[in-house]
């Protein structure tokens, strides 16, 4: 009887060490698991009597089982464009709160009263818009491990600007450049070599506190860039941040929500020590996001290289074309 009783409770002592219970949530889980309630709800309240088609409306009304992760995706940029540095208490349940009422509201007065593309409707074409359908696998590169083709390093436009002769004053090193794009292509070991940072703004499986994946690049756009930038200044410091997927997002047009995906990736890299930032983008409106974006690395001494277009038409009068303007 003694050896029995002795067996039980040593059983009982293993079974207590090995199941402490159910996991500790700290205060920011805590705080973003009840702000994401209050988005929901938010978006299903507030959905209600406006002109959306029936499956829209549908969707919306049950947004979190329909669009999984849809809270995650659109906090981790709007947090970033919306939320100044003073601001970012991430224990504070209050802000959450805040926010994500906030950003329901925003997020339903972006849809479009009519979809700007035949066979998708409004809700999608903003859902769309944000990069929620960015591809997640994994591309498949030539090579996993490659070098910069000779013929990048050719190219007339660096003799005409005198880059080996400018190399001899600095290869720039000691700066920090990012680039606001399509990612990178990590298999080309020139460039991957000096990537410092990174961040994928359209991986929505990443809650806002957690590292996102690589930003894999399937256009080539991201890594042309990082390509030429390397060429002419070898020895900087790249952060490489991810906005834009043009298999899903090159759909539809720009949204309101391409702007807070711009501003989150210049507040990313402002706050991650960015000397210079790379934004080879056109937008034909501005937005208070991108604005205050652009305001703080100029308040920061940051220098912002934007795009001012590929082409000039004569057919159309000149138009600003928002963030060069």
């Amino acid at each position: 009887m003694a050896l029995t009783l002795l067996v039980i409770g040593a059983c009982t002592t293993l079974l207590l060490a090995t199941n402490p219970g159910p996991p500790k949530v700290d205060g920011f889980q805590e705080a973003y698991l009840a702000a994401r309630k209050t988005f929901y709800s938010v978006l299903k309240q507030s959905s209600q009597g406006l002109p959306f088609t029936a499956d829209d409306y549908r969707q919306l009304q049950s947004a979190q089982l329909l669009l999984p992760g849809l809270y995650e995706h659109l906090m981790n940029s709007y947090f970033l464009s919306r939320v100044p540095d003073e601001a970012r208490d991430e224990e504070s349940g209050v802000l959450f709160q805040e926010l994500s009422a906030k950003m329901a509201g925003e997020f339903l007065r972006s849809i479009p009263m009519e979809s700007p593309r035949p066979g998708i409707s409004p809700l999608q074409s903003l859902v769309l818009s944000t990069g929620y359908y960015a591809q997640e696998a994994f591309p498949t590169f030539r090579s996993f491990s490659r070098r910069v083709h000779r013929k990048v390093k050719r190219q007339w436009a660096f003799d005409d600007m005198e880059v080996r002769k400018n190399h001899k004053i600095t290869k720039g090193q000691g700066i920090r450049l990012a680039i606001i794009d399509t990612g990178l292509d990590p298999s080309l070991r020139d460039i991957r070599s000096r990537v410092i940072a990174y961040k994928d703004l359209l991986d929505r499986a990443a809650p806002l506190r957690e590292a996102s994946r690589f930003p894999y690049d399937w256009e080539g756009h991201g890594t042309s860039l990082a390509s030429i930038i390397l060429q002419i200044a070898p020895e900087v410091e790249l952060l490489i941040i991810k906005f834009y997927e043009g298999e899903s997002m090159g759909r539809v047009p720009a949204s309101r929500w391409t702007h807070f995906l711009i501003a989150a990736g210049i507040m990313w890299a402002a706050h991650n020590g960015a000397d210079i930032i790379n934004l080879s983008v056109i937008l034909r409106h501005d937005t208070p996001e991108l604005s205050k974006a652009i305001r703080y690395c100029w308040d920061h001494n940051i220098v912002v290289v934007t795009s001012m277009g590929n082409k000039r038409s004569s057919s159309h009068p000149i138009l600003p074309l928002y963030p060069a303007a």
